[in-house]
C-alpha cells in the first residue's frame, strides 16, 4: 500500500459570495483528489461567516461525512469591522488588521514565531508547501514572501484564483496594446490627475467607461466596449469600491504569483486560454466548474438542509407552481448579491409587471445591499399570487426544480455556473465586470440565452447602436415589448432549443470535470507539492 505524500496548502479567500463559494468548492474537491493534501483557510472576519455557511450546505455536509473535511482547518484573523460585502471588499480597516496579523499566523503554521501555541494547528507536522489566494487579495504574495524570508524559509508557489472565464481575465488584465482595459483605465486616470483632477474623481470618470472601441476578444464575436458593460450606467457603485480592479492587475503582475487558476473548463475557451498565457507569461490553469459530486448528480437537499424560512417558502412556491402550471413554467430572476439597477429601479418594475401580464409564475430574489423595492410593487406581486419576492433564494435548488424554466440574470460567474449545472436558459442583463463576456458567450456562442438589449443603460448615452445593428431605444414601451416577445418565445420551440443548447454546455463541463481538462488540471496541481 502506497502512503500518499502529506502536504499542506494555505488558502486566502475574498469576502464576496461570488468568490468564496467557487474557491471553497475547488479546494475541497482537491482534498478528494489528493488524499495527502491538508488545507488551512486564513479568513478575514467578514469571510468567516460565509465559509461557515457554505460548509453547512447539504452538499458539503455529505463530504464531511466522508472524512475529507477532517483535512481542513480555519483560522479567523483580525478584527471584525462590518458584515457588508461592499465594505469588506472595499478594504481599509479590516484588511489592514488582517495584513498586520497574517505574518504571525503564517509563521505559526511552520512552527515558528510567537503565534505557535496560540491556535490549535492540527497540521503542525506538515508545513505549508504552496497556497491559493483570491486574485483581488493582491497583498498576499508580498506578505507571504516577506514573512517567509524573515524566517529564512524558502518561498512557496502561489496560485491566484479568479472565479471567471478566460476571455474576461484576458480583457481585464492583458496590456493596453493587447486590448486589456485596466491598463487603459490607469493611463487615462493618470493623465487626468496630471491635469489637476483628484485621483478618485478621475477613477470615477473612467472606470468601466466606454469609448466606442470595437473589441476583438479571443473566442468571442467582435463587440463594442459599451456592449461588454451594458448596464453599468444603471449601477451606483461607490468609485472606491471599483478600485479593487487594480488589485487583480497587481496580483497578475506580481513576480511571486506563480500561476493563475480559473473556474471555467479549457474545452470551452481554447483561444482565450492560449491568449492569457501569452499575455501574462504565466500558466493559466482551467479548473472548470468544481461543484460537489452531489450537485452534478442532482441529489436533492436533505430535509432540514433548507432551514431558512425564506428558503422553505420559496421551495413551497416552486412545488405549488409545478402543480398549477407544470414543468419548466417558473421564471427565476436575480441580479446576484452585489449588483442592482439603483439608477434605473424602474427596470425591476418593468420586469415583474411583464411577467404578471404574461401570466407567468416567478421567483424574484433581491440580495444586493443596494436593492430597494417599492411597496406598491410588493403589493401587486402579492395580489397576483403566482409570484414571490424574497431577499435571498436557494438559487441552485430553485434552478434545479422541475418547475424552473428560465433564468433572468446579470450573468455573474456563480449564476452562470448554476445555470449551466441545471441546463437553464438565460435572459441576460449584464452590468459590468466579467458579466458581459459571460453573457456574450451564453447568447452568441452557445445560443443558450437572450440578451435583453432594450434594458441596456450605457454610462455614455451617446452610444445607442450595437455591433449587430440593433438600436437601443430603452423606453418603457421598448423594454416591455422586448420582454413580452421573450416570454412568448420561451414557451415555444425557441425556448426548448435554448435549453437543449445549455444542456450541451453542461455535458461538456461535466465531462471535463470527470475526465477532461478540468480533471487533468485538478490532478496537475500536484506539481506544486
Amino acid at each position: 500500500m502506497t502512503i500518499p505524500k502529506q502536504t499542506h496548502a494555505m488558502v486566502f479567500p475574498l469576502a464576496g459570495w461570488g468568490h468564496v463559494r467557487p474557491l471553497l468548492h475547488l479546494v475541497i474537491n482537491l482534498l478528494q483528489i489528493h488524499p495527502g493534501l491538508h488545507l488551512t483557510l486564513l479568513l478575514q472576519p467578514s469571510v468567516a461567516p460565509k465559509v461557515e455557511h457554505e460548509l453547512k450546505s447539504a452538499e458539503l455536509v455529505q463530504l464531511g461525512s466522508g472524512g475529507f473535511l477532517d483535512r481542513m482547518q480555519c483560522f479567523n484573523i483580525g478584527t471584525h469591522r462590518d458584515e457588508s460585502d461592499f465594505l469588506a471588499l472595499q478594504g481599509q480597516e479590516e484588511i489592514i488588521d488582517f495584513i498586520n496579523a497574517l505574518p504571525e499566523d503564517i509563521l505559526a503554521l511552520y512552527g515558528r514565531g510567537q503565534g505557535v501555541g496560540k491556535r490549535q494547528n492540527r497540521f503542525i507536522e506538515i508545513p505549508p508547501s504552496f497556497a491559493f489566494f483570491d486574485i483581488f487579495q493582491s497583498f498576499v504574495p508580498d506578505v507571504v514572501s516577506n514573512t517567509l524570508r524573515s524566517a529564512s524559509i524558502d518561498m512557496i508557489p502561489l496560485l491566484a484564483f479568479c472565479p471567471s472565464n478566460a476571455v474576461a481575465v484576458f480583457h481585464h488584465f492583458a496590456s493596453e496594446s493587447q486590448g486589456g482595459f485596466i491598463e487603459l483605465l490607469i493611463r487615462l486616470v493618470d493623465e487626468d490627475v496630471a491635469k489637476g483632477m483628484g485621483r478618485l474623481d478621475a477613477w470615477a470618470k473612467h472606470v468601466f467607461a466606454s469609448y466606442g472601441i470595437l473589441k476583438n476578444l479571443p473566442g468571442l464575436p467582435a463587440k463594442y466596449d459599451y456592449e461588454l458593460r451594458p448596464l453599468y450606467g444603471a449601477v451606483g457603485f461607490p468609485p472606491a469600491l471599483t478600485t479593487i480592479l487594480l488589485e487583480g492587475l497587481k496580483a497578475v503582475k506580481n513576480p511571486h504569483t506563480t500561476a493563475l487558476i480559473i473556474s471555467t473548463p479549457g474545452e470551452l475557451e481554447p483561444e482565450a486560454h492560449k491568449a492569457c498565457e501569452e499575455a501574462f507569461g504565466k500558466k493559466l490553469h482551467m479548473a472548470g466548474l468544481q461543484f460537489p459530486e452531489s450537485a452534478w448528480l442532482g441529489t436533492p437537499a436533505e430535509p432540514g438542509a433548507l432551514a431558512n424560512p425564506d428558503d422553505q417558502r420559496v421551495m413551497a412556491h416552486m412545488d405549488s407552481m409545478l402543480k398549477k402550471h407544470g414543468e419548466r413554467s417558473v421564471v427565476y430572476a436575480s441580479f446576484g448579491s452585489m449588483f442592482w439597477p439603483i439608477r434605473r429601479p424602474e427596470l425591476v418594475n418593468y420586469l415583474l409587471d411583464s411577467l404578471m401580464i404574461a401570466g407567468l409564475p416567478f421567483v424574484f430574489a433581491y440580495a444586493s445591499e443596494m436593492a430597494q423595492l417599492p411597496e406598491d410593487l410588493k403589493e401587486r406581486v402579492a395580489a397576483y399570487g403566482d409570484g414571490i419576492i424574497v431577499k435571498f433564494a436557494p438559487q441552485w435548488q430553485v434552478l434545479d426544480h422541475p418547475a424552473s424554466g428560465f433564468f433572468v440574470s446579470h450573468c455573474g460567474s456563480n449564476s452562470t455556473a448554476e445555470a449551466i449545472l441545471t441546463s437553464t436558459p438565460m435572459a441576460c442583463m449584464p452590468f459590468a465586470a466579467d458579466q458581459g463576456e459571460f453573457a456574450t458567450a451564453i447568447c452568441d456562442n452557445w445560443k443558450a440565452g437572450v440578451m435583453l438589449k432594450q434594458t441596456f443603460t450605457f454610462s455614455d448615452k451617446k452610444f445607442t447602436t450595437l455591433s449587430d445593428g440593433t438600436e437601443v431605444i430603452g423606453t418603457e414601451e421598448a423594454i416591455k415589448a422586448e420582454l413580452a416577445d421573450l416570454w412568448s418565445k420561451i414557451r415555444g420551440p425557441e425556448g426548448q432549443e435554448m435549453r437543449r443548447n445549455m444542456g450541451k454546455i453542461r455535458a461538456i463541463c461535466e465531462e471535463s470535470w470527470k475526465t477532461g481538462e478540468s480533471r487533468q488540471t485538478m490532478e496537475s496541481i500536484a506539481q506544486y507539492f
